[in-house]
């Protein structure tokens, strides 16, 4: 769900609905508003008594964080390639002498 999207299906401009979210809602943003409802509803599942053999993961799933979920894990996988990549040392097979049969 993006504030585009909810702007369109409303007929609403997306900076009015962004207003209205920011100062009429007291939101920092639109997907902090989104999360305050996700919180909500995993704090209500988390207290219940009646899941508490419901894993974590299954809970925070059904609130609604699964896009944010994939959003981390790519963004940690990105990071992580860049890290890998800024340590090889593509230069190091200079380094080791001269190419066999040369």
């Amino acid at each position: 769900m993006t504030l585009t999207a909810v702007a369109a299906r409303l007929g609403v401009p997306e900076y009015r609905l962004r207003r209205a979210i920011n100062q009429g809602l007291g939101a920092r943003n639109f997907n902090a508003y989104l999360n305050g409802f996700r919180l909500a509803e995993a704090r209500a599942a988390l207290a219940d008594p009646t899941q508490r053999t419901v894993p974590i993961l299954t809970i925070t799933l059904d609130a609604g964080f699964g896009a944010w979920l994939r959003s981390t894990a790519r963004s940690r996988k990105r990071k992580a390639a860049r890290r890998a990549s800024s340590e090889s040392e593509p230069w190091s097979s200079e380094l080791d002498g001269p190419a066999a049969g040369a």
